[in-house]
């Protein structure tokens, strides 16, 4: 019986890794599965879902790097230099908005320099590996008792991933990581590789090629195992029954606003600039709006005010776990309304967020937010959310509209509204090359994968 090692350091990722089919897929191989999931100790929820015969459940906490270690991590994240970590080091983060310009600018400039330094690349991965072993005594325990075939890293920037990848390394265990998303292949550079990747989208793979300079012959290309829910025969409810499970009008059109959240902590403003259009009758249709939050400050209520009010919804079911960092376990339930959500809007509107992968699985009209997310003093700096390179994959697929104040998203609005099949084109095109493929067989296809490898170990 075959033994992998799946690690989890966040709720989403045993959405998108396990409980979109992967688990399932791992049982049916013949797999013996041990999961370790990045907490002081393992729920009892997630004990019932997820432990069975074959399939065991542990808790390991990561750690931190020490000062020495900390200081190299952080010039070794900058080794390669794009429009995603210009981005980040201007507008990141709070604390780099904050700081005087002159130091992010010096900032950019070292970073500049030092990724054009090709030696310098593989010696940062060397030193890592033979000067900061990070070796531990439970983990080593976890692999003298469950002894497995190989270590399946979700999420290849993650600090537990590395350390298990690390002891994988040191004992000649075979690893495979993937990164838990689409944006960051672009922003960092890997400290830590393993011996092969899953990655979702062809686009991923080029750019792990040419940023990470990884051989392309050892990438695996799956798609996002998280969109199979939006191809599973029973996860679609007829739009009158999502209509009664939220309160909402089946005869109107929904228009589903996406927070960004901590990315974008002042869209819920733009949130209501839209529930005043509808009250006011400023649309072509009549309309409702559904409010998604943001899982990053979910807790903060930030869309309070527009509940109880007159064709507005705000969707409250995110599952709050405090378990993992982020606070968040999306379960099935959870997962299911946000494809209903996604299936019975009329229109999706959101700022820079990988909702422009989920919505354009329905292929159902886009409108980003180049406005009123995010501010440094009083200057409005969302337009630099689309200045990463991610996000330019999207835009220049042609599959979005991007709109600059509330005038032009009103118009946007209507103008979808009255030609929902405009910019179709563009959305099948956004689909295709950055979803990859939404057959339902992403999780079979990743599974498949890691097979493929065991073979040729």
């Amino acid at each position: 019986m075959k033994i992998i090692f799946i690690i989890i350091t966040r709720g989403f990722i045993i959405r998108n890794v396990l409980r979109s089919g992967g688990l399932v897929q791992f049982r049916n191989k013949g797999y013996k599965i041990v999961i370790i999931l990045d907490c002081k100790e393992v729920p009892e929820y997630l004990r019932e879902e997820l432990a069975s015969e074959n399939v065991t459940v542990v808790a390991e906490k990561g750690r931190g790097l020490g000062r020495i270690h900390r200081l190299f991590h952080n010039i070794q994240t900058f080794l390669i230099f794009t429009d995603s970590t210009v981005r980040y080091l201007k507008y990141g983060n709070n604390r780099l908005i904050a700081r005087p310009r002159v130091f992010t600018y010096l900032h950019i400039a070292f970073v500049w320099l030092i990724s054009r330094m090709p030696l310098l690349k593989s010696l940062s991965r060397f030193v890592e590996v033979h000067l900061f072993p990070q070796y531990h005594v439970s983990i080593a325990r976890l692999f003298d008792e469950h002894k497995p075939d190989v270590v399946f890293s979700t999420s290849v920037i993650s600090g537990l991933d590395i350390l298990f990848m690390k002891e994988a390394k040191r004992r000649g265990i075979t690893t495979v990581s993937m990164p838990k998303g689409w944006d960051n292949v672009t922003r960092n550079y890997y400290r830590f590789v393993p011996d092969y990747f899953i990655v979702q989208t062809k686009v991923l793979r080029d750019e792990l090629v040419r940023l990470q300079k990884f051989p392309a012959k050892r990438v695996y290309i799956t798609g996002f195992p998280q969109f199979d829910w939006y191809r599973k025969s029973d996860v679609i409810i007829s739009r009158e029954e999502f209509c009664k499970k939220y309160g909402l009008n089946p005869s109107l059109s929904i228009i589903l606003f996406g927070s960004e959240g901590g990315w974008a902590d002042h869209d819920f403003d733009v949130a209501e600039n839209i529930r005043v259009m509808i009250e006011k009758n400023e649309l072509v249709k009549e309309c409702q709006l559904l409010v998604r939050p943001h899982f990053s400050n979910f807790r903060n209520e930030l869309f309070k005010k527009l509940l109880g009010r007159e064709r507005v919804k705000v969707d409250t079911s995110y599952n709050i776990s405090d378990a993992f960092v982020d606070n968040w376990d999306p379960l099935d339930d959870e997962t299911k309304n946000l494809a209903n959500s996604l299936y019975h809007a009329d229109l999706l509107v959101t700022t820079a967020s990988t909702l422009n992968l989920d919505m354009a699985c329905f292929n159902h009209p886009i409108i980003n937010l180049a406005f009123g997310g995010r501010f440094r003093g009083a200057r409005d700096i969302t337009p630099w959310l689309y200045k990463s390179n991610h996000m330019q994959w999207v835009i220049n697929t042609g599959g979005i509209r991007l709109v600059s104040n509330n005038n032009e998203l009103k118009n946007m609005i209507n103008v979808y509204l009255n030609n929902p099949h405009l910019d179709n084109e563009g959305r099948v095109r956004l689909a295709n090359e950055l979803c990859y493929k939404v057959d339902g067989k992403s999780s079979e296809r990743m599974v498949d994968a890691i097979d493929d490898i065991m073979k040729k170990s």
